[in-house]
């Protein structure tokens, strides 16, 4: 699957889902290894958030068949997700296993090659501003899908000549 859509956690490609934004955390507090992905849901209208968590550590890199002729050997980051949650609930899935070479750029940009050849870029962000991104992506609505919304919720915005829409009020 493709990680732009799926996300590491895979809840990007559920029906009607999708990944909007995807964090990661490789700390020295336990857990060590943290993702953290917001995946809107068009049938339901909102933003969930989809976590895995686990450890991390430096391993030799894999060769390459055109780094087998170099002596030395580089290194990459080996990443074991063991716990997963959707919404707040664990899920029973088999730990996830992530390996890639890492190179940084500056203090402010981490490029992550992974094993599968796909390039994915971190830029660093403080966790106050990660918290205050996922809170607003929680808040903000995602457009539903218009032939899955309920009567209920279709009332009042589809109109018919036959039957003009209604509507309530509280006094």
């Amino acid at each position: 699957a493709d990680f732009s859509t799926s996300g590491q956690s895979g809840f990007g490609l559920a029906p009607f889902c999708s990944l909007v934004k995807h964090w990661q955390l490789l700390g020295k507090n336990e857990p060590t290894a943290q993702l953290v992905e917001v995946i809107a849901n068009s049938n339901i209208g909102e933003h969930s958030i989809a976590s895995l968590k686990g450890d991390w550590h430096i391993v030799p890199a894999p060769a390459t068949d055109a780094e087998a002729d170099v002596d030395a050997i580089g290194l990459s980051v080996k990443e074991n997700y063991f716990r997963l949650e959707f919404g707040g609930a664990p899920q029973q899935e088999p730990p996830v296993e992530v390996g890639h070479t890492v190179t940084f750029i500056g203090q402010a940009l981490r490029i992550s090659r992974m094993l599968s050849g796909c390039i994915r870029i971190y830029s660093r962000e403080s966790g106050e501003d990660v918290q205050l991104e996922i809170q607003r992506l929680l808040s903000t609505p995602v457009q539903m899908e218009g032939s899955k919304r309920s009567g209920w919720e279709r009332r009042g915005t589809e109109s018919s000549a036959a039957s003009p829409p209604q509507t309530s009020m509280m006094p």
